[in-house]
């Protein structure tokens, strides 16, 4: 029996008293008009300037230069603030109680519809003061709206037992575990029998709420230690080993002190942290291999389930998030059933060193996760109880919050089973002590300041070299914006207001940022549902990350195969000690199949700037610790060869040229034993010639060309051939030979010289009616 337990069943029955009254959710607006000259009057704008300046009012709006400011005393959980922008005009910084908790962008372009432009939730539903300072040249000020209590059947005593009754004594200080586990069992007898007056159980949670944020949680210093003690002085350099040395004794020492305060704790896990990120090899390190076209695995040979994620660096460790749908099961035992399950699993964490072997370190949230969702989030979103609520979860990203030691997982969440008015879309926030441990429940947010819509398009989450995080995303109705936000810098648990960096009318998605020097790049793909595309970007013109960006431009490389047949996934950045690199990760969805095999494919990106280049490989090899990569042996040159790069039936096919009479076109069909649900199909009902060719670029030496074929050409004048080209010198083979059934041709041992060779496929005088349909090119090195 815990700790609570026997409390609990040590202690009398229940308070007497009159029976609790649940307070709906109710929302109070206070107006530009509605003033005081009183500072402090509750539900009153009271209006401040520096001498020299001062507010003027407007029929629908008060305007405020700089310098002034406005307060607002009130009750509530959630604040909402509306106005109007104008470009040129300024901001405002925002405070709660005295604290900043953001900032308000007057200034972005011209609107005269009063609107939402800041929302700040999650507060204790008591007595606040709101405070906004004008910084820059004036805000345009129309509202204010509160929204206090909780929806029938709950109040704020019952949401936050439920939310901390799972706290483990292992992961707590024991000073501070005891009056915690005092504090709850007091009020778990109060929600246990529905009792207590509305003034006993409002003092019940604030005790338990003081009680719980004192708790000083050392689970997460403790595992991260665990896994350090494992480092050896020999492995690494001596100047890099002596503070990391010392900064795991001090972890160990803080472990171990009963009494450690929070801010103790905080301050050993991120002098460990940042110790063990500075760590410097002494070995050279060694290539790895990176196999594209095929399912990850992770050290135990399972399936690494990792949709819509990231890879993030903590530390000296690579961890690598996503999203484990049902249907990428059905996907991985056969990858051209097409499923549209996504239905939420769990999200699953890797861990790795070299970003090729990649251990796996347990489920961080699965449906099981308990989600406690205050009221000013919305009807629907309070009645979740677990993440098997969500109708859809994805694109996440985590983050590390030095100023807390957690954790946090942001990611989208949306909601159908509950009704609710306003719509139930937002980013979710999940927080935990360790990188690897279980993330609870910490906020959701439905609306981000200076967007249009609520909620995101998809969204990856960002570190830039100097720690700070940020959200980038698009707007989710049209997703035509591409935009920049901040974590906030208290807890990183929710987000800054948007900076708007690109636009495009036709929409973009799977939207993702990099950082090459002082430049940023912003990567996103066609709004094509999940289809593959090249990849777009925009690269910010300052070093500022919410500065000015130019022209969008197409990533060289990405057009012949759309991006080695994927979405823009994320990006990985290796600091290596010869060079830095950033790798592309690409999804493939397309509903779960029919476009290869494989849910991520990994590219490196060379160059900077106007040189920046992608290389479409299936096999290459990395040096995580140079930063250093080349092509693997068993790399195919051939971009597109299954043809899948378009996802779709089209004429002509991405990444190669064509002649004749006829075009060669893409269609379905019989898949057995190929890759993918697509082959090139040549075909007229009347008499024809086609070709189909593709330059290739590739280091001289030896080559096996192999392709399936399906050949229904026939008469004496017909013929169908494959050919390659290089130094001058043609070697084909006779297609008319083929059968009607899909059958492999190789042309063994060519010879590529000058860096460069042709492949082509033709069909010459061909009678209507008939086809050769070809699938699966490979230009391979042939085995020494």
């Amino acid at each position: 029996m815990t700790v609570v337990m026997l409390l609990l069943a040590a202690m009398a029955g229940p308070l007497v008293g009159a029976p609790h009254a649940v307070a709906a959710v109710a929302s109070k607006t206070v107006t530009f008009k509605q003033t005081t000259t009183v500072r402090g009057t509750p539900d009153l704008t009271y209006y401040a300037c520096p001498a020299g300046s001062q507010w003027d009012f407007y029929p629908s709006l008060a305007w405020g230069p700089d310098g002034c400011s406005f307060e607002i005393t009130f009750t509530g959980h959630t604040v909402e603030l509306f106005g109007r922008t104008r470009t040129g005009h300024g901001s405002g910084n925002v405070f709660i109680d005295g604290s900043q908790v953001g900032t308000v962008n007057y200034g972005t372009s011209t609107n005269n519809t009063t609107r939402l432009l800041f929302t700040k939730a999650g507060l204790p539903d008591t007595t606040h003061t709101l405070r906004l300072v004008v910084v820059g040249s004036g805000v345009d000020h129309s509202s204010a709206v509160f929204e206090s209590g909780a929806p029938d059947g709950s109040d704020a005593l019952d949401l936050l037992c439920a939310q901390v009754r799972d706290y483990t004594k292992a992961d707590y200080t024991s000073a501070s575990w005891s009056p915690f586990v005092s504090a709850l069992a007091t009020a778990q007898v109060l929600v246990d029998n529905n009792t207590g007056t509305q003034a006993e159980r409002g003092a019940a949670e604030s005790s338990l709420r003081s009680a719980s944020k004192a708790l000083v949680e050392v689970g997460g210093l403790r595992e991260i230690l665990a896994d350090y003690e494992t480092r050896t002085a020999a492995a690494y350099t001596s100047t890099s080993w002596q503070p990391f040395a010392a900064a795991r004794s001090t972890a160990s020492t803080v472990v171990a002190d009963s009494n450690a305060s929070a801010g103790a704790v905080v301050a050993a896990k991120n002098a460990l942290l940042s110790a063990a990120a500075s760590l410097v090899t002494t070995s050279p390190g060694e290539f790895t291999s990176i196999r594209n076209d095929s399912f990850w695995t992770d050290t135990d040979g399972h399936p690494i389930y990792s949709q819509g994620g990231g890879v993030f660096r903590f530390g000296d460790t690579y961890y690598w998030y996503g999203v484990h749908y049902a249907g990428a099961e059905t996907y991985a035992a056969n990858p051209k059933a097409r499923t549209t399950d996504t239905a939420f699993v769990s999200i699953p964490v890797y861990s790795s060193k070299d970003l090729s072997a990649w251990k796996y370190e347990g489920d961080v949230a699965s449906t099981g996760t308990p989600l406690h969702i205050p009221a000013s989030m919305g009807t629907g979103f309070a009645q979740m109880s677990s993440l098997a609520d969500a109708s859809w979860l994805g694109r996440l990203g985590v983050s590390y919050s030095e100023n807390t030691g957690k954790f946090v997982l942001s990611v989208q969440m949306n909601e159908t089973r509950f009704p609710d008015a306003d719509g139930q879309n937002g980013v979710l926030f999940l927080q935990s002590d360790s990188p690897t441990g279980s993330f609870r429940f910490a906020n959701i947010q439905r609306q981000i300041t200076n967007v249009p819509t609520r909620s995101t398009g998809d969204q990856t989450v960002f570190t830039d070299d100097d720690g700070k995080d940020y959200l980038v995303f698009s707007n989710s109705s049209g997703r035509n914006g591409a935009y920049v936000s901040a974590l906030a810098d208290a807890d990183n648990l929710s987000v800054e207001p948007a900076v708007r960096i690109g636009f495009n009318a036709s929409g973009r998605e799977g939207n993702a940022m990099f950082r090459l020097g002082d430049s940023y790049y912003m990567a996103a793909s066609d709004l094509h549902g999940w289809n593959a595309s090249a990849t777009h970007v925009i690269r910010s013109q300052t070093s500022a990350i919410q500065g000015t960006y130019g022209s969008e431009f197409v990533l060289p490389g990405t057009e012949p195969d759309y991006s080695h047949v994927t979405q823009t996934g994320f990006f990985i950045t290796v600091h290596g000690t010869k060079n830095d690199l950033v790798i592309y990760s690409g999804d493939r969805w397309a509903d779960f199949a029919g476009n290869g095999i494989g849910y991520n494919q990994w590219m490196p990106i060379t160059g900077s700037g106007d040189a920046l280049r992608f290389h479409s490989l299936s096999d290459w090899q990395l040096n995580a610790v140079t930063g250093e990569w080349k092509v693997g042996k068993e790399n195919n040159y051939v971009l597109n060869p299954s043809f899948e790069a378009d996802r779709v039936a089209v004429s002509p096919v991405q990444g190669w040229t064509y002649s004749g009479t006829t075009s060669a076109i893409v269609n379905q069909g019989d898949t057995n034993g190929r890759v993918g649900n697509f082959h090139l199909a040549f075909t007229s009902p009347t008499q024809f010639s086609a070709g189909a060719s593709q330059d290739v670029t590739l280091p001289d030496g030896v080559y096996d060309l192999t392709a399936t074929i399906r050949n229904g050409v026939t008469g004496a004048a017909a013929a169908a051939a494959m050919s390659i080209t290089s130094g001058g010198r043609t070697t084909s083979a006779d297609l008319t030979q083929q059968s009607s059934n899909w059958s492999q041709v190789t042309i063994p041992h060519v010879r590529v010289c000058g860096g460069a060779a042709q492949i082509r496929f033709s069909a010459t005088d061909v009678p209507g009616g008939q086809w050769l349909n070809v699938d699966d090119v490979s230009l391979v090195a042939t085995a020494s």
